[in-house]
């Protein structure tokens, strides 16, 4: 079962990627729509 923190709100996919930014620390970009988000333990693990 894919942990629902690994899934992208909007479009349901599980494609991400966990990048830096200097204002908000690890945030998650889905790679199907763009949609971010701040970064939870489990993307930092997966990532």
């Amino acid at each position: 079962m894919i942990n629902a923190d690994l899934v992208c709100p909007l479009c349901h996919t599980g494609e991400f990627e966990v990048t830096q930014n200097g204002t908000h620390g690890f945030i998650v970009l889905c790679n199907e729509c763009g949609y971010a988000r701040g970064a939870t333990l489990s993307h930092l693990l997966a990532g």
